[in-house]
């Protein structure tokens, strides 16, 4: 029993019973209804399929994250933590690096960078013996990008105030110019209690 369907093409008969024709999109009526698709599509809209790949600029890479944007304008304090060893005799040692670390701090009415150093001194008599750093202050949180200012104006503003996270959002960026997204305050609030 052969018959014709919406698009002229013959059916054939239905060996499985199902009822679109053998339970197989594999066969030839497959790429017929693809062809009806295409047609009627480019005929509806006054389109033409063509495949084009089209090579942008490359892109830049993004720089900030997406959680957190600050103005290029804002503060930086940079505090210098020199080793104990090298503050007691500075002649034997000579300046060979430095470690930085860069947290977003909070004071009521405006947003700073708090910025680290740690220089890496070595002995200048003894290349062999390793560097020598002051270690890194405690840190509320590891690998947190909020100084513990920002994330106790977090907390108060969030648990004492009562305000949500859209709304602590929303007055950082229109009144400082600073991008927090609620997703990171929760995390960061996660992280400190």
């Amino acid at each position: 029993m052969t018959s014709r369907n919406a698009y002229g093409t013959v059916n054939k008969p239905n060996p499985g019973g199902w009822p679109h024709g053998g339970g197989s999109w594999s066969g030839s009526g497959c790429s017929t209804v693809k062809r009806a698709f295409k047609t009627a599509h480019s005929g509806l809209f006054g389109l033409t399929t063509r495949r084009k790949i089209i090579s942008s600029a490359p892109r830049r890479p993004n720089t900030q994250s997406q959680r957190l944007r600050t103005p290029d304008h804002l503060e930086v304090v940079q505090v210098v933590i020199e080793p104990e060893v090298v503050t007691a005799q500075p002649q034997a040692y000579k300046r060979i690096g430095q470690e930085v670390n860069r947290l977003l701090d909070y004071q009521p009415g405006k947003f700073f960078w708090r910025e680290t150093v740690r220089p890496k001194y070595v002995r200048v008599d003894e290349r062999a013996l390793p560097p020598v750093i002051a270690s890194a202050p405690p840190r509320v949180a590891e690998h947190c990008l909020a100084a513990p200012g920002l994330l106790a104006q977090l907390l108060v503003c969030k648990y004492c105030d009562h305000q949500p996270f859209y709304r602590l959002e929303n007055m950082f960026y229109q009144r400082h110019g600073v991008f927090i997204s609620r997703q990171q305050m929760v995390q960061w609030t996660e992280q400190c209690v």
